[in-house]
């Protein structure tokens, strides 16, 4: 099943799998850092896959030091935070690995 996507006056199609790939994406990065300020650490390392890095305005490096780092200052954070989620753009590309 393909849909239509409308983007800047154009109409692209989507296969179904593709819009699904891209919803549960976006869906990751709307909860990351609700689950960063929000102390579920062990949901935040379940974003990243073993190898992953990490860059923000405070750190940069590998995605576990980083959420080591995030679990020592969660208590320098705000309990309550207000965040917006803006829209979330979302580029698949698809590399053929020789294994």
């Amino acid at each position: 099943m393909r849909g239509f996507l409308e983007l800047r006056g154009r109409t692209t199609t989507v296969s179904a799998d593709e819009r699904e790939d891209k919803l549960a994406i976006a869906e990751v990065i709307q909860n990351w850092v609700l689950w960063r300020d929000g102390g579920n650490f062990k949901a935040l390392r379940g974003t990243f896959h073993k190898d992953a890095t990490m860059t923000s305005t405070w750190f940069s490096g590998p995605a576990e030091d980083f959420i080591a780092r995030a679990e020592g200052r969660k208590n320098r954070w705000r309990t309550l935070a207000l965040w917006i989620i803006a829209a979330t753009f979302i580029g698949i590309l698809f590399a053929v690995r020789q294994l």
